[in-house]
């Protein structure tokens, strides 16, 4: 019976040691403005956003720039040491959507 509960009590510490803090709050200095319209420009302000961006609200999803972009803001959300190079890969994921589109 005592094994057991230490069974249990190393499972619950090994699950506490595997949690990824993610930064969900993180911004980049300055927004990339998307277009959603005809006219409208919404700002995408981090990581976060562009991550769903990508994931949800672009008709293609695929490419290496659609890729890159979704690794480099994945990577940022866990550490913001990346944070840069997730907003250097949303503006080319972006910029390479929409020469596919228009």
């Amino acid at each position: 019976m005592l094994h057991s509960r230490r069974g249990g009590l190393a499972r619950k510490e090994r699950a506490l040691n595997s949690v990824i803090a993610v930064a969900f709050g993180i911004v980049w200095d300055e927004p990339v403005f998307v277009r959603t319209g005809l006219f409208d420009d919404r700002p995408i302000v981090g990581p976060r956003e562009a991550f769903r961006f990508l994931q949800d609200e672009l008709s293609i999803q695929s490419g290496r720039a659609h890729w890159a972009a979704v690794s480099a803001c994945d990577a940022a959300l866990r550490n913001d040491a990346h944070l840069g190079r997730s907003r250097e890969t949303f503006v080319a994921a972006y910029a390479a959507y929409k020469l596919r589109c228009d």
